[in-house]
């Protein structure tokens, strides 16, 4: 479980500041809630099974958009939900792959204020840049390299490309 301070920092935060976009796993999107978690440090052990009430809840708690990341994306503002399911499994590897997504999300913030937009943008081109990273792998390769071709992927994806590897389902909410 989280430690007390982590509880109470994040309360305080999210008092203070406007969130426009709140990624996590589920562990930490039930945290935030309240609820109890199964989750180590970072690691979330949380079956994500009906993950998308916990997501929609605290969407809604906050007027913001929530990213849950996982073995499926799940991107909701209380209002609209998008399911991608792009990515392989090294991502959970990856030191610093959260905060990669993150950093896509952010800017593509840049260029729209339609937040949900930029942050399904954001889950499906690491993704995909993922998926063609373990393409290029070869024997004796290890996640550094898995890393490296990460961060190629992405910085030389075309829409094109993105639009046809695009694994992403819209659900409708009632």
């Amino acid at each position: 479980t989280a430690s007390s301070f982590r509880k109470y920092a994040i309360e305080h935060l999210l008092k203070e500041v406007k969130v426009d976009i709140l990624k996590g796993n589920l562990g930490e999107i039930k945290f935030i809630l309240g609820y109890d978690t199964k989750n180590k440090g970072i690691d979330s052990f949380e079956d994500e099974n009906g993950a998308e009430k916990y997501c929609i809840e605290l969407a809604e708690k906050l007027g913001a958009v929530v990213v849950m990341t996982g073995k499926t994306d799940i991107i909701t503002d209380g209002k609209r939900m998008a399911k991608v399911s792009n990515g392989d499994a090294k991502l959970k590897k990856i030191c610093g792959a959260g905060s990669s997504v993150a950093a896509i999300m952010a800017t593509y913030s840049g260029l729209t204020e339609d937040y949900f937009l930029s942050a399904t943008v954001g889950c499906a081109v690491m993704g995909v840049a993922s998926e063609m990273a373990e393409e290029r792998m070869k024997e004796r390769e290890g996640i550094r390299t898995f890393k490296t071709y990460v961060h190629d992927a992405v910085s030389m994806m075309e829409t094109k490309e993105l639009m046809n590897r695009l694994n992403l389902v819209e659900v409708e909410l009632d």
